[in-house]
């Protein structure tokens, strides 16, 4: 049943992921955020990474993720995470930090499973 899981949830996410599928990502970003966002993707400054940048209708700038370095910042940041049987990750951004956990815990088996949640729906559709 699991490996039944895992398949729809692969095949959902190629459906979002693909081109032709944009009007399905926009509808589903709309529905669940509204139009008082958008995310743009920049340049970090000292790594070669891209940091989702959310920009409210107030024109409130929050970046996601560290703008300077974001992938050596969620490496010490997972290796600071005490090991558990399941780490939950709640918002994902850009997936930084969970691939960082992920790593560590096929490298050092800290963690038995990881959890990552991401409640905002165009963060999830942005980075797909």
């Amino acid at each position: 049943m699991a490996e039944n899981q895992g398949t729809w949830l692969a095949a959902n996410i190629r459906a979002l992921a693909d081109p032709r599928n944009a009007n399905l990502r926009e509808s589903l970003s709309a529905s669940v955020c509204g139009d008082h966002m958008r995310i743009n993707w920049e340049k970090a400054k000292l790594k070669d990474a891209a940091v989702p940048v959310v920009t409210l209708d107030t024109g409130m700038r929050v970046a996601l993720h560290s703008r300077y370095d974001p992938l050596t910042e969620s490496i010490r940041t997972a290796k600071s995470i005490e090991p558990a049987s399941l780490l939950v990750i709640l918002g994902i951004g850009a997936g930084y930090l969970v691939e960082a956990c992920r790593t560590r815990m096929h490298e050092e088996q800290v963690f038995d499973r990881i959890l990552a949640i991401e409640p905002n729906g165009l963060v999830f559709t942005s980075c797909l």
